[in-house]
């Protein structure tokens, strides 16, 4: 397990004054104040498309550190099954958590034959990328649902966390018994290309999701990403007459190109020794991600129909709008490079 960020990287981060009162150095736990002999190790990836979560036992670490456990999410209306759920969150007209997720938006294509209701309620869908983009961030900071309505950033990022930690740990009582919170470390995975405001607020909505502040670590996402493949088995040797598949040699080095919804983010490593991985190349990205496909076919929809068409559809069509995003997401996973149709 790694700390990306050194305690010292946010002594120089301000919020400006309307922002809640936190203090920087209070909030980036030392090295030494993390205890690493926990019961389970959690991560969530809660991306700007889809989200979802992964987690190993200690001793499960020990002897195979691929033995990881994840979620796989269904799709009420599709056959699609994927190891995540899209990142989207309901809120009700009075601004409380309703659902998450596959969850979040059939509840909200129920809601839409009630046309004057729906308008009272707060959808989201890609919102990650806010703290991205939003130069002036802080803890009252608001951001905007489908509908226009806003409720505060960190609420929405909170919630979110809380609802994909909340199905963790549920999932992890059901296997374990006398699993305590106090058991679990938790890992919360950042963009390379944030900067250190959106990390702080990040674990800021993550304290507030009910993850203690001593029992959580930040980590780059090509940097988690570069620590898993080095466990990949990548090459068969021999040995005894016995093919044996490994993982990289000492001195390897290989490149990890995380393109996710939001942003590609890419890092270079080479192995120093079981146990050591050496940065070649800082981690680093854009805001390149899959969804500029998925805005660029939206695009393509309204030049083919016309905007009020489609604004129409979109309104009142919102089952058949969501599956053809899904029915497209599907298409984009499948394709194939050399594939003529």
């Amino acid at each position: 397990l790694y700390e990306v960020e050194e305690e010292s990287r946010y002594d120089h981060v301000e919020f400006n004054q309307n922002a809640a009162s936190v203090k920087p150095e209070e909030d980036q736990p030392t090295e030494s104040s993390i205890d690493l002999n926990y019961l389970l190790v959690a991560a969530i990836d809660l991306g700007t498309a889809a989200s979802g979560y992964a987690f190993s036992f200690r001793n499960d670490f020990k002897t195979n550190p691929l033995k990881i456990s994840t979620h796989i999410w269904t799709a009420a209306t599709t056959v699609l099954r994927s190891a995540k759920t899209p990142t989207c969150i309901l809120f009700n007209p009075e601004g409380h958590f309703e659902a998450f997720g596959y969850e979040a938006q059939n509840n909200f294509s129920s809601l839409i034959t009630d046309e004057e209701n729906v308008e009272e309620w707060y959808y989201f869908e890609n919102f990650k990328m806010s703290l991205y983009e939003i130069k002036d961030l802080n803890f009252h900071t608001e951001i905007k649902a489908t509908n226009g309505k806003t409720l505060p950033a960190i609420t929405v990022f909170s919630e979110s966390i809380k609802y994909l930690k909340n199905h963790l740990t549920n999932r992890c009582l059901n296997m374990t018994c006398g699993l305590k919170d106090e058991d679990i470390l938790w890992t919360l995975t950042v963009p390379a290309i944030w900067n250190d405001k959106a990390k702080l607020f990040m674990r800021r909505a993550a304290e507030l999701a009910g993850i203690p502040r001593s029992q959580l670590l930040l980590a780059l996402e090509p940097e988690a990403g570069a620590i898993f493949c080095k466990h990949i088995p990548v090459e068969v040797r021999r040995f005894d007459d016995k093919d044996e598949v490994e993982g990289f040699r000492n001195g390897s080095r290989y490149m990890v190109i995380d393109a996710g919804g939001g942003t590609v983010d890419i890092t270079i490593h080479e192995v120093v020794d079981e146990q050591n991985i050496r940065e070649i190349y800082a981690a680093n990205g854009g805001p390149w991600g899959g969804n500029n496909i998925n805005k660029a076919f939206i695009d393509f929809l309204i030049e083919l129909f016309g905007v009020e068409t489609f604004e129409e559809f979109q309104r009142k069509c919102v089952d058949d709008c969501i599956d053809i995003i899904r029915e497209f997401e599907t298409k984009k996973q499948t394709m194939k490079i050399d594939d003529s149709n």
